[in-house]
């Protein structure tokens, strides 16, 4: 009786993860490489933030260059 029941759990928990998987399959774009955006067009994008940073306080500064490892 245990038995029964425990194949019917696993059964059904099999059937909920191959839908699952279905489901995000369909999720995911077909060639994610021809639909990544184009590096050099995000770097045009961003504003330059030089004048900002030689504007910035030292401890501002001090922030950003250890984010960057400078």
């Amino acid at each position: 009786m245990k038995a029964d029941v425990l194949s019917a759990s696993i059964a059904k928990l099999r059937e909920a993860k191959e839908k699952a998987e279905i489901e995000l399959r369909a999720l995911a774009p077909p060639n994610a490489d021809s639909e990544a955006p184009d590096a050099a067009a995000l770097l045009a994008r961003l504003p330059d933030p030089g004048q900002a940073l030689r504007d910035a306080p030292p401890a501002i500064k001090r922030q950003v260059f250890d984010a960057f490892g400078l």
